[in-house]
Order: C-alpha cells, then sequence, then structure tokens
C-alpha cells in the first residue's frame, strides 16, 4: 500500500483507485492512468488494503452497509478521504488525497473575482462541478483569503469535508 501512495504523491494525482483484478489507476489533471507496472489486484490485495486503513468499527459498519467514507492519514506522508464500496461482489476503494496545506487563490491561478466575491459582507458562494474539479480546493482557497484579510464568520456545507481551514482571525 505504502508503494502505491507515494507514486500517488508523487504524481500529484488527485485520486488513486484500487479495483479487483486491475492495476491501480490514478486520476491525474481528470484523466485516468492505469499504473501498468504494478500487477493487478487480487481480492486479497484490496481485503488487506482494506483491513490496513479502517478500525474494526468501520469494517463492521462497511460489511454491514457495503459503503464506507471515511479519513485516512500515511502519518507525514498524505492525508485521504478514502471511499469504500461493494460493487460486482468484490470491494473497491478510491483514496482522494487532501493535501496538508493549503493553496492560495493565486498558486491556483483562479480568477482574481473569487477574492472580490469572497469579500463581500452578505451572498451565497456556490461551487459546484463533477468530482476531481477542485470544488473542495477553491473553496478552501478563497476562505484561507478571506481569513487572511478580515474577521468574519463562516459556514460551510460539504459532505464529507474534504479540507479544514483553521480560522486565524476568530
Amino acid at each position: 500500500m505504502g508503494k502505491i501512495t507515494q507514486v500517488s504523491i508523487r504524481e500529484k494525482s488527485s485520486d488513486l483507485h484500487l479495483d479487483v483484478a486491475c492495476s491501480p489507476v490514478l486520476r491525474i489533471n481528470g484523466e485516468l492512468i492505469k499504473q501498468e507496472d504494478i500487477p493487478p489486484l487480487s481480492i486479497h490485495d484490496i481485503e488487506a488494503v482494506l483491513e490496513q486503513v479502517t478500525t474494526p468499527e468501520q469494517r463492521t459498519q462497511f460489511h454491514k452497509e457495503m459503503e464506507l467514507d471515511f479519513a485516512y492519514s500515511f502519518f507525514g506522508l498524505a492525508r485521504f478521504r478514502v471511499n469504500a464500496l461493494r460493487q460486482r461482489g468484490t470491494t473497491s476503494l478510491a483514496f482522494r488525497v487532501v493535501p496538508f496545506k493549503v493553496q492560495t487563490v493565486d498558486e491556483l491561478e483562479l480568477p482574481q473575482i473569487c477574492k472580490t466575491l469572497i469579500m463581500k459582507k452578505s451572498g451565497l458562494i456556490l461551487i459546484t462541478g463533477s468530482s476531481g474539479a477542485g470544488k473542495s480546493t477553491t473553496q478552501s482557497a478563497m476562505i484561507d483569503y478571506l481569513n487572511e484579510n478580515t474577521m468574519r464568520h463562516i459556514i460551510t456545507i460539504e459532505d464529507p469535508i474534504d479540507l479544514s481551514i483553521v480560522i486565524k482571525n476568530a
């Protein structure tokens, strides 16, 4: 498990997908890239990974509901949001990389209007898009900009929460 997560981080992938009878797949810039140099995973491989990254309580919930969303950290390497699900009689795992550091609006090369919008005293900002499009990353950058420039109450609605923002001016 450690090798493929290191490859995922090194290649700056947003997601790592593990399915039975397939080599691991990385999502890089929205494109799914099969890791041909890693042999296809067996049922045993997937179950071993699930065992490694979950608690006994989480495994009980997974076997009851056939799906589980949770967070997992590899100390010093990365944090992941993980989805485990049963499909076609086998377990599949999807690891979404959750960066330790929030990127800025400028680092992400977002439109400068994002800074203007987040500084408004009232209103509602909806950030929408497909999976892996950068919704949580954009939201985090905008909230971080707000935190650096003013003191406000901030309410976000996310499920699951991807990135936690430390409120510096509270």
